[in-house]
């Protein structure tokens, strides 16, 4: 996930944000990555990591050390041009929710930052090495030029900036991203029409409703553009993509919208045809590439296994969610993801559907939470306005008293 700065109403407002965003990004790693506990830090060649002091044995530091500098070294051989302005600071004690890591590009003295819920990883259910990979090509595609690497970070909105560094990072959970995924998410009725998503607007989950699930909005704004980048770039060449990725940015601009007549220009100028011949040739490339049984439930699972984590997380996040219930849900994810890790896919389905049918119980019982928080909430600040009252019909007293 990338954190870029929102639109405001003027250059002036946007340039502040823009120059605040790296400071307020490593101030809130800090604050609520590492909380109250001693923060130790760590560096290789390229990157500085931050964790909670005890986090790590030293064998396992080392291990995430080795992790981070591969994932380096493999997103740098295809940002073979871009060079980046210091080491990525990497604090690996995230504490947000819905997504397991966030990057932001640095600026002004500023250091790229990401920030990691690496504790989470056995519920959330992804390898570090697919994290790491995923993140620190966010950082690298944010001097990534048309031409060549950039001094400065780009502002632009990247509409393929999850596509890209899913590309980049070999598919979700590194599994080798391959067209017939695409084929599968066609049967699976998780595919976009991609010229819904290129023609004429532009969101981030092109085409989606706003109902859509956790799992189609993640094929739609992580493994589709992932798989058209691939096929560009197979096609058409690495090149020819820096291109259209550089002027389709341009064409969305900073109002996010895109006419199909600069789509049209788009494809012509860079990839010499319509869009419409370039979309139907990736739509048939995906139909007809042949799906091979012995990959494609370890496929579909790991898509399947980490949109239930990421929408269990969510609803674990609401205030006084039933603790024992989140606990039992979370034990089944970490059950889970060990049994896919080795390669038992039978046990991992069934503790998904454990997971699952749990957490069907904890949605159910939503407005219970609901109601819970409202009556916590008016006694908390009930609470405190009668502490107040009491308190100012003290001083009163003594007021007239003195009088």
């Amino acid at each position: 996930m990338i954190m870029k700065p929102t639109s405001s109403p003027t250059r002036g407002a946007r340039l502040r944000i823009w120059r605040a965003l790296p400071v307020l990004a490593v101030a809130a790693a800090l604050l609520l990555g590492s909380g109250a506990a001693r923060a130790d830090f760590a560096d290789t060649q390229y990157i500085h990591l931050v964790y909670t002091a005890g986090q790590f044995t030293p064998d396992e530091l080392n291990r995430v050390k080795a992790i981070a500098e591969d994932a380096y070294a493999h997103d740098s051989a295809f940002f073979t041009d871009v060079r980046l302005p210091g080491k990525i600071t990497i604090d690996l004690n995230g504490r947000f929710h819905g997504a397991t890591g966030m990057a932001t590009p640095g600026d002004r003295g500023q250091p790229p930052h990401i920030v990691l819920r690496y504790a989470d990883l056995d519920v959330m259910g992804l390898q570090p090495q697919y994290l790491f990979r995923h993140e620190i090509a966010h950082i690298f595609a944010f001097y990534w030029g048309a031409q060549g690497g950039l001094a400065r970070p780009s502002r632009a909105s990247d509409p393929l900036a999850e596509g890209l560094a899913d590309y980049v990072a070999g598919g979700l959970d590194s599994l080798g991203l391959q067209l017939w995924w695409g084929h599968q998410f066609q049967l699976d009725g998780l595919w976009v029409d991609p010229e819904t998503r290129f023609v004429g607007w532009y969101t981030m989950g092109g085409g989606m409703d706003r109902d859509a699930t956790m799992l189609q909005r993640r094929v739609a704004i992580y493994d589709e553009p992932a798989l058209f980048i691939k096929f560009v770039i197979d096609r058409f060449g690495r090149d020819a993509f820096r291109s259209f990725r550089a002027a389709y940015m341009a064409a969305v601009g900073e109002r996010r919208r895109i006419t199909p007549e600069a789509t049209e220009a788009v494809f012509r100028d860079t990839l010499g045809a319509s869009p419409s011949s370039v979309l139907s040739a990736f739509n048939a490339a995906a139909s007809n590439a042949p799906i091979p049984q012995s990959e494609v439930q370890r496929m579909m699972l790991a898509h399947e296994a980490y949109a239930s984590a990421q929408e269990f997380d969510l609803e674990a996040s609401r205030p006084l969610a039933p603790r024992r219930l989140v606990a039992s849900i979370s034990d089944e994810f970490r059950a889970l993801n060990k049994a896919m890790w080795s390669g038992d896919l039978a046990a991992a389905q069934q503790h998904l559907r454990a997971a699952q049918s749990m957490m069907a119980a904890l949605k159910g019982r939503r407005g219970d939470i609901m109601v819970a928080s409202v009556a916590h909430a008016i006694g908390h600040w009930g609470g405190r306005w009668r502490s107040s009252s009491q308190s100012a019909v003290r001083s009163s007293r003594r007021r007239a008293a003195r009088a």
